[in-house]
């Protein structure tokens, strides 16, 4: 077993009050831990909360570890994704490694589960698609986060919207370095129930690691049970290595509305060998959105709650009173209306009716209230006016925007099919489509314009009775048949008389245009991605474009878990561009024989020991 080199409470508790980094004022302890000990903290200018986690030094000794923490850090400050938790800072000092993270406040996607016992589909969906994002955001640019669990998935409200997800601790497993030279065992990091066969193995991770703890995870969130579980930690990673998981469908109720592909592909992610996993979180998006509606991917309102004070620490002056309140409310109505009357232009200001005052004597009589009157009408009039007058007319039939140039494939994708719906009339398709799209990519400026205008084009369609509600479906009735006319008659051209002859001059000659001898580019792809072998031949795996010559050619496509499928392409300048496969799913059962066979090389003997450390969930960081 390694040394703990921990804090004892004592000097942990001796840390409050310090500032660490000339900035971080450390408020109360989070967690202690044999390697890591976190303190909620604030910034002393700047009064923003974060977490300060201290690492122990004697895990880091040496200038070339503390080089590559260094790096490290500074690439994960650069990770800027809507779902992953924020490095704010880092340095070194006083033989102390800290680094200062984004503070998030809500309840873990462990808690969750537990509370709700398992998660239904429309409930899973979301959540899993905002993890992927995040997770994928990080495999783009070759980062993993090596410790993924229920445990570091929290759930916060965001723009109103309920189950909003935030990784926290992404990567910084991947600052610990065990001492060189060091005659003691690297120990095994991480959450026993979420590793990865390799891990355990003590063997390069990368991306699919990731991709094995993503199955743990939905199989929990789903079924609410783990897909291995021990009276052990020994126990469990002695299965992760050696034993095939309790099938999904097996211990989800019997009414479940799981989708057979969703199941097999969790699976996928279970496999023993990473070759056949999914390459990263990015393809499980791919694969997840052939089989779950897309309307799924919708976040679910907040529920009402009460509001906590802002948190800019600005004093407050007393409430309205309950006159001057139902005033606002009414102030606030009249508003909302020139809102959605007047769209983008400004709204006219409106002027609360001053405080009543006593009336001076005038020679006038009783005339003073008929002048009064006539202004208020006046009033009146000049608001229902110029609200009429910045009504917009309707909006005009959608224009398909070319995708943005740097759109990675997957959003482009999803915004060429949300336009096709749009140019079908098919509207509630189109808005599911660009929710899709805004999951993946919540900045798209094109979808979410496009997104806007749909919802209002739709609500104006059904309070005019022009759209069917979302959920009507217009088919033909069984016994309706579209017959044409008994009168109609279709008349044969007249023929040539039989002396009439009509011959091709003897010098006219059609040929065929040459071939030319270039090379001509094919885009390729298929569902799942899979390897491509041209004549026999690999050529990478989708989704990728080959110069092939002209001419006949045999392509075949592979992957795990589905039959081969071949086709022969005539390659032709005037020809077909592009290539697109859909490969069908072998035998589940005799793949995952086979996949988990070919996982026995994994001699649990070795390397699955007692030097096991286990990290501890912290709230909040």
């Amino acid at each position: 077993m390694p040394v703990k080199r921990s804090i004892p409470a004592s000097g942990t508790d001796a840390l409050i009050g310090q500032t660490i980094g000339s900035h971080y004022t450390l408020q109360r302890v989070l967690e202690r831990g044999p390697r890591v000990q976190a303190f909620l903290a604030t910034h002393r200018t700047m009064h923003r909360t974060v977490v300060v986690q201290l690492l122990a030094a004697g895990w880091i000794d040496g200038s070339p570890a503390a080089v590559r923490f260094d790096e490290q850090a500074k690439a994960l400050a650069t990770l800027e994704h809507p779902n992953i938790a924020a490095v704010h800072d880092h340095g070194r000092e006083s033989g102390r490694v800290w680094i200062a993270v984004e503070y998030v406040e809500g309840e873990t996607l462990a808690e969750y589960v537990r509370r709700m016992g398992r998660l239904q589909l429309e409930g899973f969906v979301p959540i899993a698609a905002q993890v992927l994002k995040g997770l994928g955001g990080a495999h783009v640019r070759r980062m993993v986060h090596g410790d993924l669990n229920a445990d570091q998935v929290m759930l916060v409200e965001e723009q109103g919207r309920a189950n909003y997800v935030k990784l926290i601790d992404l990567g910084i497993a991947a600052l610990f370095e065990w001492p060189e030279g060091s005659d003691e065992e690297a120990p095994v990091v991480g959450e026993p129930a979420y590793l990865a066969p390799e891990v355990i193995m003590n063997r390069p991770a990368d991306a699919r690691s990731d991709v094995y703890a993503v199955g743990v995870l939905f199989y929990h969130m789903l079924s609410g049970r783990l897909p291995f579980e021990g009276d052990s930690p020994r126990d469990v990673l002695h299965k992760h290595v050696n034993a095939k998981p309790t099938p999904l469908e097996t211990v989800l109720p019997p009414d479940h509305n799981v989708p057979d592909e969703l199941i097999h592909l969790i699976h996928d992610c279970l496999a023993k060998n990473p070759d056949n996993r999914p390459t990263d979180a990015n393809e499980i998006v791919e694969r997840m959105i052939d089989c779950v509606p897309a309307a799924m991917f919708r976040l679910p309102v907040a529920a009402p709650r009460a509001r906590v004070a802002a948190k800019d620490n600005l004093s407050r002056g007393p409430g309205p009173s309950p006159a001057e309140a139902a005033q606002d409310r009414a102030r606030s109505a009249t508003l909302a209306a020139a809102v959605e009357a007047s769209g983008a232009h400004p709204i006219p200001v409106i002027e609360p009716a001053p405080a009543a005052v006593a009336e001076a004597p005038s020679s006038g009589g009783g005339s003073g209230w008929i002048f009064a009157l006539l202004a208020i009408v006046g009033v009146g009039v000049g608001v229902y006016f110029y609200l009429e007058s910045q009504k917009q007319p309707p909006l005009p039939p959608p224009i398909a925007a070319p995708p943005q140039e740097s759109a990675p494939p997957q959003i482009a994708a999803g915004l060429a099919k949300a336009q096709e719906f749009e140019t079908a009339g098919k509207l509630y398709e189109a808005l599911a489509a660009y929710e899709v799209v805004l999951v993946t990519d919540p900045t798209n400026a094109q979808a979410k314009e496009r997104q806007a205008a749909l919802k209002v084009q739709i609500q104006e369609l059904e309070a005019k009775g022009q759209l069917p509600p979302e959920d009507t479906k217009t088919e033909t009735p069984p016994d309706t048949k579209v017959e044409a006319p008994p009168d109609t008659k279709t008349d044969t051209p007249p023929e040539t008389p039989p002396d009439t002859k009509v011959e091709t001059p003897p010098d006219t000659k059609v040929e065929t245009p040459p071939q030319p001898a270039g090379p001509v580019a094919i885009k390729i792809d298929a569902t799942p991605k899979a390897e491509v072998l041209v004549d026999g031949v690999s050529k990478g795996k989708t989704p990728l474009t080959l110069e092939l010559t002209p001419g006949s050619h045999q392509v075949e496509f592979k992957a795990k878990g589905f039959d081969n499928y071949l086709e022969t392409i005539e390659v032709a300048a005037d020809g077909q561009k592009e290539l697109k496969a859909k490969l069908k799913r072998s035998d589940r059962k005799s793949f995952r024989d086979e996949e988990n066979a070919a996982s026995e090389e994994l001699d649990p003997e070795e390397g699955v020991g007692t030097n096991i450390e286990i990290t501890r969930p912290k709230k909040g960081g």
